[in-house]
């Protein structure tokens, strides 16, 4: 009898393994295939780093930090060189069948830390490592053919032999054991986003900078690099982008809305619609197969029940744009991991103990869906993008601001979440209020109400209206314009210096607390160009 089987070792899995193990339980993972593999979701922002270090520090699991604010110097140290740096998001946008206009880009990104374009192959299995020292069971290459939950707990077939547990967690993803065979499954998923995609590993990928000169602040190289159009996006995440890098892949990825395109290969679209682009793949070669697939969106109608759960990406999955999908991975993590020690402790797994993860997976599962689909309906034409980019701009900026003072000052329990986050506790207590009124406006251009120029207006107006409640640090007081502004397109905030005024008034507020004090680490600076 185990306490828990987690279903697949992958990225959720090992790091849920490991942090069960570093408890005292007893914990198998069972895994159809076998380390290393292909695995995508690759791209990291800060929202993920710091969530990873808050794992590290709050379930005693110091290895983690080299995935989290240790990164991307601890990636290397540990998982090797084959991994790449994200330095900036680089937005382009491309009208069909024209070379790409210069002016039409924008740029996104921070001095104060640089963030990872992980090599799945090598961080998968460092954590299936990590997992099996701190006293993991594993088995690869072994099907769960099925599962049984009585009253008394788990019954995993696996292998031809049975496996008990009193708790199971299903991190397989998409072709997931629990929701296939309780019948799971949303027949017709819950998200509004449609979106079909092939992707895979390439060489000979030119950097783009070298045909096209940017204007920016950084080369696009330094970064994942987003060609948008009209009904679709491409991204390209290199890995030897920074001094040392030893991987010459590129993770190459092409998604698109069914409706409006249907692919016959990626090279003959890339000839016809993007003719820039082309260019940039003129000599590449896939090293291995395209994965080619149908709708990528999928949900559930449960995503916890007496004795299981299904981590993010079992539960449901919307897109790759703004590399949502680690995030979400890591804040379910964090949600699951509290209840079910306790219930481990306490021998009571009654599914309401666990309502904080069903919601956690609804939250991230809709604001992700209503976000992308949203950037999807702006890309009809480039000045209503760089007015909706704002949104995510905005919103990422301040939880990154709110969890990096938190942070810094060691005191998470002095941090008061909104009463009704849209997506996260991180975020700014206005932020729910002002992204439905946006969202709003891109309802009614998809429904034909409102014009892209005056959408773009409202938008536009929305922005200058939003006052942040979390406060952005001094030296950056009088740059808000930067956010604000159609005219700004190279978003990088430099000169990195400590957040003082905020972290004074958080230090003030504690008084007296017997709170720990901080926690040493790296300030968290965000400054200005």
């Amino acid at each position: 009898m185990h306490d828990v089987v987690i279903l697949g070792s992958g990225f959720s899995g090992s790091m849920l393994g490991a942090i069960l193990a570093r408890h005292g339980r007893d914990v198998l993972m069972i895994d159809a295939g076998k380390h290393p593999r292909f695995a995508i979701g690759e791209s990291t922002i800060v929202h993920t780093s710091q969530t990873i270090s808050l794992l590290a520090r709050e379930f005693d699991v110091p290895e983690l930090e080299k995935l989290g604010l240790d990164s991307p110097e601890g990636t290397r140290e540990v998982v090797g060189s084959r991994c790449g740096i994200k330095r900036i998001f680089g937005f382009l946008y491309h009208q069909e069948g024209q070379p790409h206009d210069p002016e039409e880009a924008l740029l996104f990104g921070n001095a104060w830390r640089d963030e990872n374009h992980l090599y799945r192959p090598d961080v998968d299995q460092w954590l299936f490592d990590l997992a099996k020292q701190y006293g993991c069971t594993a088995l690869e290459e072994t099907r769960a053919d099925s599962v049984e939950i009585d009253n008394d707990g788990v019954t995993v077939h696996a292998g031809g032999k049975v496996h008990r547990a009193r708790y199971i967690v299903d991190c397989t993803g998409f072709r997931s054991v629990l929701a296939t065979q309780f019948g799971l499954r949303d027949e017709e998923p819950r998200q509004i986003l449609q979106s079909c995609s092939m992707f895979t590993h390439m060489k000979g990928v030119r950097r783009f900078e070298d045909l096209i000169e940017s204007g920016m602040s950084h080369p696009w190289w330094e970064g994942t690099l987003h060609h948008l159009f009209d009904g679709g996006w491409l991204y390209v995440i290199p890995f030897n982008n920074w001094p040392g890098g030893t991987n010459d892949v590129v993770s190459v990825g092409l998604t698109w809305d069914p409706r409006r395109h249907t692919p016959k290969d990626f090279q003959s679209f890339l000839a016809e619609k993007l003719p820039s682009v082309a260019e940039q793949f003129a000599e590449a070669e896939p090293v291995r197969p395209w994965i080619r697939t149908g709708r990528i969106q999928y949900s559930s109608s449960q995503t916890v029940g007496r004795r299981w759960s299904l981590s993010a990406h079992a539960a449901s999955f919307v897109d790759p744009m703004f590399s949502r999908g680690l995030i979400n991975a890591v804040e379910v993590i964090r949600t699951l991991v509290p209840p079910l020690l306790r219930a481990l402790d306490d021998n009571d797994f009654d599914p309401a103990r666990f309502a904080a993860v069903e919601t956690i997976q609804e939250r991230v599962r809709s604001y992700a869906d209503r976000l992308v689909w949203a950037t999807y309906v702006s890309w009809r034409d480039f000045d209503l993008w760089n007015a909706w980019y704002r949104v995510w701009a905005i919103g990422t900026l301040l939880v990154e601001t709110n969890l990096g003072s938190v942070m810094l000052m060691g005191r998470f329990s002095r941090h008061k979440p909104p009463a009704d986050p849209i997506y996260t506790e991180w975020e700014d207590p206005g932020f729910k209020q002002y992204f439905n009124r946006c969202f709003a406006i891109m309802e009614k251009v998809d429904s034909g109400v409102l014009s892209e120029q005056h959408a773009t207006e409202a938008l536009w107006a929305e922005h200058n209206r939003y006052d942040f409640t979390i406060p952005l640090p001094d030296h950056m007081k009088g740059q808000e314009w930067a956010v604000r502004s159609p005219e700004a397109r190279n978003l990088f905030f430099g000169d990195p210096l400590r957040h003082d005024a905020w972290v004074r008034e958080q230090e003030a507020m504690a008084g007296s607390s017997s709170a720990p004090p901080p926690t040493p680490g790296r300030e968290v600076n965000i400054g200005r160009s």
